[in-house]
């Protein structure tokens, strides 16, 4: 194959900081553990490697099992096509280095050594070489049994959990797998093209902070609609917690020519991420296995495959990450609540005396906690399905929210109009995207005149 020409994934100096520093926190918290059981018991801990020898490969022996070797100061896992993580494989280096426990006596077979689950092979420059193997875990539940093969130390030991646990056995824990080179909070915009819809998702929107506020996900969808509308936050969760996960399983295969096999000459679903300064866009082909499926970058012809679990957040529809409302405006945000109807007509005056607001109609104080759960209901009408082919005319009931904004004011008028007997068409500022019910319309007016009864 040829080499790839497609950029190596790096972590940014932020990410880098991060591991570095969470590796560094893990390698104290074991010397000082160690440390400690050095005082509280009369047992020698006895070490397994020597950090003043030069380590040469290591392997991971099992079911699952790899080989990591060092050439001219860099590491390399063999047999993969992925960048090897040289932080990791140093991190891992560090763990192995306080790796150690105390001598016991025990048969090989009671203690789950005659047929370990897994061993760990460290060779060094000399060609000697050094093998643990991990046995049963002892009935306390604190450590377990291995079994150590070396020139120096041989017998067998009880390994504390902490020495085991903090050493990844993983391949994939020593491979630059993730997908995006950037931090989550890094991205502004996810176009997702699939055959059923565009969904086009935007930290992004044309309105001022004061008309959104409402929105505490900080994420918009934009496309297919016609406005921009707030997200739903349980799936703008899932979004961002895949953003932060996105990563391969392997890379199949290097600079290929027949894109075909895989699904992806023509894929017909794409994600598009875009940064401040940079973009890459995620084509989808097709399914390897049950579980996974290939994929690879729009200006690169490396495929590899991916979890269709990753994908997941990616996969559904625009109105499932639309928050389900027609326009939340926060109250506090106004200067001015209009409702015009043949049933109601009412203006409402919003004023702020310090940290007090109050809600006035014809210079008659309202019952602001009332009138503030009424409010919800007029702010939260849900939406109801899409306006297709609604067409704008007369409204039957107007509501108009004057907003406050830090250089001057906004009008924002929602008219609802006649679709059909059971929904009106809303309209915001004269172009529509979706349907309310009538009966909740209705609620929400009674709602109101209820408040203003009071």
């Amino acid at each position: 194959m040829k080499k790839s020409a497609k950029k190596k994934q790096k972590l940014s100096a932020k990410q880098q900081k991060m591991i570095w520093g969470v590796g560094i926190a893990v390698v104290a918290l074991i010397s000082v553990f160690l440390a400690i059981k050095a005082v509280e018991t009369s047992e020698e801990i006895v070490r397994f490697f020597n950090s003043n020898d030069e380590i040469q490969a290591i392997t991971i022996q099992g079911d699952e099992g790899f080989k990591m070797e060092k050439a001219q100061d860099r590491w390399t896992v063999l047999g993969r096509l992925e960048e090897t993580d040289q932080e990791a494989v140093l991190q891992a280096l560090a763990v192995l280095n306080q790796m150690g426990g105390e001598k016991v006596e025990a048969k090989r077979q009671n203690v789950g050594l005659d047929f370990p689950r897994l061993a760990i092979r460290v060779d060094y420059a000399d060609d000697s070489f050094k093998r643990v193997s991990l046995g049963n875990p002892d009935p306390t539940g604190g450590g377990y049994y291995v079994e150590v093969q070396s020139e120096d130390h041989s017998g067998i030991y009880f390994v504390e959990n902490i020495l085991i646990d903090y050493l990844p056995l993983k391949v994939n824990n020593y491979l630059v797998t993730a997908l995006l080179p950037w931090s989550p909070d890094q991205v502004e915009s996810i176009k997702i093209n699939r055959q059923s819809e565009m969904v086009h998702l935007t930290k992004n929107s044309p309105y001022p902070a004061e008309e959104t506020r409402t929105n505490v996900g900080g994420w918009f969808v934009a496309e297919p609609y016609t406005h921009y509308y707030g997200t739903s936050y349980p799936e703008m969760q899932e979004l961002n917690q895949a953003l932060q996960t996105l990563q391969m399983n392997e890379i199949v295969e290097k600079d290929v020519t027949d894109l075909s096999q895989y699904g992806l000459n023509a894929s017909s679903f794409s994600i598009e991420f875009t940064t401040a300064d940079d973009q890459r866009t995620l084509l989808i082909g097709e399914a390897e296995t049950e579980s996974t499926t290939f994929a690879r970058f729009a200006d690169a012809n490396d495929v590899f495959s991916i979890a269709n679990e990753l994908l997941t957040p990616f996969e559904q529809s625009a109105s499932d990450y639309h928050d389900g409302y027609v326009k939340i405006i926060a109250l506090d945000n106004l200067s001015q609540l209009s409702i015009e109807s043949e049933r109601l007509t009412v203006d409402v005056n919003v004023e702020k005396d310090g940290d007090d607001t109050h809600f006035k109609v014809n210079d008659q104080f309202l019952f602001e906690r009332g009138f503030r759960e009424a409010y919800t209901a007029i702010a939260g009408l849900p939406v109801a399905g899409l306006s297709e082919g609604a067409v704008y005319q007369e409204a039957e009931i107007t509501i108009t929210s004057t907003i406050v904004l830090e250089d001057g004011e906004k009008v924002v008028v929602l008219e609802l109009v006649d679709y059909d007997e059971e929904h009106y068409a809303a309209f915001v500022n004269q172009e529509s995207d979706f349907l309310v019910k009538k009966a909740h319309v209705d609620e929400a007016l009674t709602v109101i005149e209820q408040v203003l009864e009071y």
